[in-house]
């Protein structure tokens, strides 16, 4: 029985992402974890010392031994630790002949990370590098969670989830998850590092909205990867409620950019970029948004018609000799109000600058010009100097 240590938490490898807390209620889909599914005390253990890393300790009432079989049991308080590994179950039977392990009833199964794996039976096979597990919920260490009726892993590299649900979400009573994502299948690949999802639906509140037949992202390990992100919700006194679904572009391994629509209740939609580049003497920066919502008098009253409103932000500069360097800062915006009313700055002013900059030893020497936007009501732009 010394195989018996992470092989049991490959199953969770590349499911999780980070969230932020919400509540999750038991009338949802794929209900986590109650409080009666508490963490067993057996669990609760100090970090292994360096001696115990390669230790199999086997804690039981009962330890029996089918010799002709080939066949060892373990009744009642099952616990089997290993390098900081630790696994209860009411039942452990190991057979030897076939190389397989099963461990039943009230199965927990604690790594290192803080992640606790909870099921009702948990089979593993040629060396326990494949498997399955039955009713599998799980409480990560962040305190995301996430159920799936069966899970095989049919590969080392390959896992298999039926009927999976994952929140980020903590787990309250009575209370639905701010979002949710239900799978009738997940597929992860670990030589691709890609987590493949069928039949998903994203709920907000408990209200089934988003419907994909189809989604894929990396896995939690993989490198940076192109993928849409958890999408962010919430409520601006101006915009009303608000979506935002991000969306990572990985375009080269020097440059990338997300591009986040925003879906707003009162203004329509608004479509956010941001683009980053390393060259090999520099490097840019640039956020822009732009949208085109209905046109407004001073006093807010609709006027008829559109305006196109937006903003871009943008930084860069490039080293033209070990000791000097040219670059610019760009700031500008449609209009006064554009930034604040969309909840992108307060800036009384924006400043854009091109520059050179040059510095020996002790000297330095800068020369630049300067195009200045004030945002306040007072301020004139055909009087505002360059």
């Amino acid at each position: 029985m010394r195989h018996i240590k992470a092989a049991l938490l490959l199953f969770l490898s590349g499911v999780v992402i980070p969230g932020t807390a919400c509540a999750f209620g038991k009338s949802q889909p794929g209900v986590f974890l109650e409080d009666s599914q508490a963490i067993p005390p057996g669990l609760l253990r100090a970090a292994p010392t360096e001696d115990e890393q390669n230790t199999v300790v086997l804690h039981a009432d009962e330890v029996g031994y089918d010799q002709k079989n080939a066949i060892v049991v373990a009744y009642g308080h099952v616990e089997i630790a290993q390098g900081g590994q630790i696994m209860v179950a009411d039942k452990v039977t190991y057979f030897q002949q076939r190389n397989v392990v099963v461990a039943e009833g009230n199965v927990a199964i604690l790594q290192p990370s803080g992640d606790v794996l909870f099921a009702d039976r948990t089979e593993l096979r040629n060396a326990l590098k494949t498997g399955t597990i039955d009713a599998l919920s799980a409480r990560m260490a962040d305190n995301s969670v996430f159920t799936a009726t069966h899970a095989e892993r049919v590969t080392p590299a390959l896992t298999k989830l039926t009927d999976a649900s994952y929140t980020p979400c903590h787990v309250c009573e009575a209370l639905s998850p701010f979002w949710q994502l239900n799978a009738s299948e997940v597929v992860l690949d670990d030589l691709q590092e890609r987590m493949t999802y069928y039949d998903a639906t994203m709920e907000f509140g408990g209200v089934p909205l988003i419907y994909l037949p189809y989604l894929s992202a990396p896995t939690e390990s993989a490198g940076a990867k192109s993928g849409f992100m958890p999408p962010e919700y919430g409520s601006n006194s101006n915009l009303g409620s608000l979506l935002k679904v991000p969306y990572y572009w990985r375009i080269d391994h020097d440059k990338e950019a997300l591009i986040t629509p925003w879906y707003s209740a009162d203004e329509g939609t608004v479509l956010e970029g941001h683009y980053r580049q390393l060259t090999d003497s520099g490097s840019y920066d640039i956020q822009a948004t732009a949208t085109n919502p209905e046109r407004l008098d001073n006093n807010g009253v609709p006027a008829g018609g559109r305006q196109f409103r937006g903003h871009i932000f943008a930084k860069g500069s490039e080293s033209l000799t070990d000791d000097t360097r040219i670059g610019f800062d760009l700031q500008r915006a449609s209009d006064d109000t554009y930034l604040r009313r969309y909840g992108l700055g307060y800036q009384p002013t924006l400043f854009s600058r091109l520059f050179i900059e040059a510095a020996q030893g002790r000297n330095f020497a800068l020369a630049q010009g300067l195009a200045i936007q004030g945002l306040r009501a007072t301020d004139n732009s055909h009087t505002t100097p360059y």
